[in-house]
């Protein structure tokens, strides 16, 4: 029996610390690097639909004065773009240059506006979140973590600019304290939180910086 007792306390620390090194190395592990992407306006007419292999709508071609694009979008906006756009319409796109293995000249959605209807593909969203809201203001601080990673930005007027970690280390060179910037993206929902000073919580899609638009994800 006495053995037995033995047995199983050396079992629970060897658990324990199985686990605490589990933590730190995720701790410890390095960031995935996705690199900063600029967004681009591209202007021309819609070709052709394009669907997944599950018959979805996700991409069109679009055809600019100089070459054809591969538009590609979150398969949760088919409804809503086939709705307003039809084919030969000329339409402007604000994309990036897709990077999952997709074939030449594709790129990926991040805005449209056509028919006084604006759209935006907010298909990495990861938290709860309202309607896409637009904003801008003065940089004021730089919101850091426990590790002293930058993680955000505070504006003049109490708004903060929730980045990842890789985005963030990566804007830390441009904007820095006393930039103006203009942002989209989602409001952080904070039901039954209460703090004496209202701050507005943003996780971040786009910011621009000197009339420069970025993908932030």
């Amino acid at each position: 029996m006495k053995l037995k007792m033995i047995s199983i306390a050396i079992a629970s620390l060897m658990s324990v610390t199985i686990s605490n090194y589990a933590q730190e190395a995720q701790l410890n592990s390095p960031l995935e690097y996705k690199p900063l992407q600029q967004v681009k306006l591209f202007s021309g007419k819609v070709t052709s639909w394009v669907s997944n292999q599950d018959y979805f709508y996700d991409g069109f071609f679009l055809q600019t004065e100089n070459e054809k694009y591969l538009v590609k979008f979150s398969p949760r906006l088919g409804k809503q773009l086939t709705s307003v756009l039809k084919i030969g319409a000329s339409i402007s796109v604000n994309a990036v240059d897709a990077q999952d293995g997709s074939e030449k000249n594709a790129i990926r959605l991040v805005s449209i506006t056509t028919n006084e209807v604006s759209i935006s593909d907010n298909a990495a969203a990861a938290v709860p979140s309202e309607e896409p809201i637009f904003g801008s203001g003065m940089i004021v601080q730089l919101q850091e973590n426990e590790l002293g990673q930058v993680k955000g930005l505070i504006l003049f007027d109490k708004t903060i600019l929730r980045f990842p970690l890789n985005t963030a280390e990566q804007l830390n060179k441009i904007a820095v304290v006393g930039t103006f910037v203009s942002y989209t993206g989602n409001h952080i929902l904070r039901n039954g939180e209460f703090a004496p000073v209202h701050y507005t919580i943003v996780q971040c899609k786009t910011i621009t910086i000197d009339e420069k638009q970025y993908l932030v994800e």
